[in-house]
Parts: structure tokens; sequence; C-alpha cells
């Protein structure tokens, strides 16, 4: 279906130029070179044109069926004892809830993987959840393989996922975190499985 022929959808990017138009050029680096585009100078259309490109990309890579998230240090939310040049990932099979989280590190330690969500009854409460902990290799890589289960998702929007040395809250100490981006909550929005799907996994 055309972007442009969902009302929703139009409404969505038409707020998006004139909201959060400065926030879309280098959102997160791994859509940086479908975003890092012209928008139009406030036209619904060619932001259309750049979502579509960025869309495409995505379904090339797998993405109606994988969300991928880049993980970064935040001076909003990390410690000050987080690196700057951390960067990790997170992979999550949207069909089975399989994912796969890795980032570097020079430091040795332990590190937690949480995911924050908000409430579908209500948006204003917070919920953060401890996925796991990670496993050190011998060349200062992190990995954690896991799976989310179904029961743990309902009714719950994600809206960002860390990277911690707390395992257990408060998180006092988070090192690395990462946001869908709006492009992504866009294309999710519009996927069949993301109401249909046993998965019911929604982004915020």
């Amino acid at each position: 279906m055309p972007l442009l022929k969902n009302k929703s959808i139009k409404i969505f990017l038409l707020a998006l130029l004139f909201l959060c138009g400065s926030m879309l050029v280098g959102h997160q680096a791994d859509f940086v070179k479908i975003e890092n585009k012209p928008l139009g100078k406030g036209s619904v259309a060619a932001l259309s044109r750049v979502y579509q490109q960025w869309q495409e990309n995505q379904k090339l890579k797998g993405g109606s069926q994988f969300l991928t998230l880049p993980l970064s240090n935040n001076r909003g939310l990390s410690s000050t004892q987080a690196l700057p040049n951390q960067q990790g990932e997170l992979k999550i099979n949207l069909y089975t809830g399989a994912y796969t989280a890795s980032f570097k590190s020079p430091l040795s330690g332990s590190y937690y993987l949480w995911l924050e969500g908000k409430q579908e009854a209500d948006t204003t409460l917070i919920t953060r959840k401890l996925l796991g902990q990670f496993a050190e290799s011998d060349d200062k890589l992190y990995h954690l393989e896991s799976q989310i289960q179904r029961s743990e998702m309902q009714d719950i929007y994600l809206s960002r996922i860390i990277i911690s040395t707390d395992a257990k809250l408060p998180l006092n100490d988070i090192q690395l975190s990462g946001s869908p981006s709006l492009f992504q909550k866009v294309f999710y929005q519009n996927q069949y499985w993301m109401t249909a799907h046993p998965m019911n996994l929604a982004l915020t």
C-alpha cells in the first residue's frame, strides 16, 4: 500500500516535518545514509520518498522480520564511567522472540541487558525488565543470545534497550542504550504482524 494512501501515516509524516525534522538527520549510525537526505523543505511527498527508500533498504536487510537497534553511549542516560566510543547492537527476530546482543569494551566486568517499555494501559508507567547477563570472550567482545517470551511482552511498548552494570533496579550505571528510530516506528506500525503476530511487539 502506497504510504500516502494511509491517512494515519500521512498525519504522522506531516507531524515529523514540523516537530521532528531536525531529529531525522543522522538519528542513528545505521540509518544515516538513508535519512541524511534533503527532506523537501516541508514537503510531505518529499519526506515520503525518503521514507520509501529507507523502507526498501530495510526490506532488503530482512527488516520485516528482524528489528535491529544500534546501541551507543548517550550522555543524557549513560553514567560518567561509560566509554564514549562504545558501540553495540541488538537484533530481535520479531516472529520468534529470539535475539542476539553484542558490544565491545576494553573494561572487564559484569554487564546486563535490560528492556525498557511503557504499559499499554498507561504509557506514563515505565517498566524495566532484565533480559540477561552478557558473556565475555577473549577479545573483550560481550555477547548475549536468548529469547523473549511472548507472555513477557503482553501490553508492553518497547521504548529502549539498555546495557548496564546493574543487575537490579534502579539502574545507576547505564553504559549503552538504543531506541527505535522515527522511521522504524512508522515501518513497524504499518506491518500486519504488529497486531496479528503472536509476539505483539509495539514500539514507542
